[in-house]
């Protein structure tokens, strides 16, 4: 590094040298240049005697003031700052003539100043110039050329050690790194074992550590993540524990939803209609308004129970997975609802494949249409079903014309027994979009409602995956 350091510098020096030399070189030239500019004013005025020719003269004279102080700015030999204190004289006589010749013709002294430029004074003076800068330019290019020539004698002579402190270097870098993996295989292969050994299931190995250097350390953070793993699955298996126990407790809730809390309302039941047919004519309107009432609030219950034990069961006993071809699917629960008179549900679009479990895609959007259709306010109406390719999942909508969901229900209406209007004028039990909702999220999806009232018309969306 030292002697790229030396190398650098070196270049940098001898470029800055020809720069220099250049603009030297440049500053003579134009010089040279300013003062025949000069010259060709100063006779063609003294022929002419026309102003106008003074112009170049003015300026060459201006422009020669400026070249000579670069000169000695820019000069850093000492001959050659000599040859240029010589050349400043050789150039001020020249001025000087030049000024006296102008000055004799503007006194009307014409023939006295064509005397003086005639005479080898004047190219006598020229010629001095022109060798003074070549000799002054030969000096600085012999400089150069020493410089130069130093340059490349140094580097001759530094080539052979660059050449090896290089290979010294490679050797040592060769020695440090052949020392640090032999250091490194033996802990980075423990470290991989046990890395493999967590990844099939193992959480009992531990790896040894031996060093507090950053091996060392990220074998001891393998060692506290495997205990924290430990500790995470033995809390697992008490979750799942608690998880089977809370099933087994569900799983008896419906059964004695389905079957003890059944029987006793078919006892009602039959006992209302025993009743109704004992009274028979002799019944007053408001007995047989209250019977009704009893019947309508029995089979009310009847549906409330059914409606518990089907969102108890949702995510289980859903059958296997298949092919579904959605439009299909759609097209037969059409023929199932058979939505009434002045009413239509249409597909808008492809609609997508998947593969899935049926069923509860299928009551998903067979709850979703009847919604629509139930909550309708009109004598016609259209139910449309859309959907969009998110991906990994597929985006339904089931859109309708009805008379919309204000904001401040249309996130209570996904919870359980939640209906907008009463359950006497709408027969229904409150379950269906809870159901809805809890068959979407467990299979990794979202279901919302988009409605802005006072504009008519709900959308419900929600996500499905396409391989489940």
């Amino acid at each position: 590094m030292a002697i790229q350091y030396w190398h650098l510098t070196t270049t940098s020096m001898i470029t800055a040298s020809i720069t220099q030399t250049e603009d030297q070189e440049r500053e003579w030239r134009e010089l040279g240049e300013d003062l025949l500019d000069a010259e060709t004013g100063q006779r063609g005025y003294i022929l002419t005697r026309d102003d106008s020719y003074l112009k170049p003269y003015r300026e060459g004279v201006s422009r020669i003031v400026q070249h000579l102080s670069n000169l000695r700015r820019l000069d850093s030999e000492p001959r050659s700052k000599e040859k240029i204190a010589q050349a400043e004289q050789v150039i001020n006589a020249k001025l000087a003539e030049l000024a006296e010749t102008i000055g004799l013709t503007r006194q009307g002294n014409r023939d006295e100043a064509l005397a003086i430029v005639k005479s080898n004074r004047g190219k006598q003076l020229m010629d001095d110039f022109r060798r003074l800068r070549a000799e002054s330019l030969e000096i600085e290019a012999r400089s150069l050329k020493e410089k130069r020539d130093e340059f490349l004698s140094e580097i001759n002579k530094a080539l052979p050690v660059t050449i090896f402190g290089g290979l010294s270097a490679i050797a040592v870098l060769l020695l440090i790194a052949s020392s640090t993996s032999a250091r490194l295989k033996r802990p980075t292969v423990n470290l991989l074992d046990g890395i493999q050994a967590m990844s099939s299931g193992d959480l009992n190995k531990r790896i040894s550590v031996t060093s507090n250097d950053e091996i060392g350390r990220i074998a001891a953070a393998f060692n506290d993540m495997a205990d924290h793993l430990q500790e995470i699955r033995k809390e697992r298996e008490l979750t799942m524990a608690e998880l089977q126990r809370s099933n087994a407790e569900l799983d008896s809730f419906a059964y004695v939803a389905s079957h003890d809390l059944k029987a006793p309302l078919r006892g009602i039941r039959n006992l209302t209609e025993w009743i109704s047919e004992d009274l028979g004519e002799s019944a007053s309107e408001d007995t047989r308004e209250n019977l009704d009432l009893l019947s309508n609030r029995v089979d009310r219950l009847d549906s409330l129970l059914e409606s518990l034990l089907e969102y108890s069961r949702v995510g289980r006993g859903n059958g296997s997975i298949e092919q579904v071809e959605t439009e299909k699917l759609i097209e037969e629960i059409i023929q199932y609802i058979s939505p009434r008179e002045g009413f239509s549900i249409e597909v808008d679009g492809e609609m997508p494949v998947l593969m899935t479990y049926k069923a509860p895609l299928e009551k998903v959007i067979r709850n979703l249409i009847n919604n629509a259709l139930k909550h309708h306010d009109g004598n016609t109406g259209k139910v449309t079903v859309s959907s969009t390719d998110l991906g990994n999942f597929v985006e339904f909508s089931v859109t309708d014309d009805g008379p919309g969901i204000p904001v401040q229900f249309q996130e209570k209406i996904f919870q359980m027994f939640q209906t907008l209007k009463p359950r006497d004028e709408v027969e229904g039990s409150g379950m269906g979009l809870a159901i809805v909702k809890k068959t979407v999220e467990s299979v990794g999806g979202y279901v919302r409602v988009e409605s802005y009232p006072p504009q008519r018309g709900s959308k419900f969306i929600f996500s499905w995956p396409k391989h489940q």
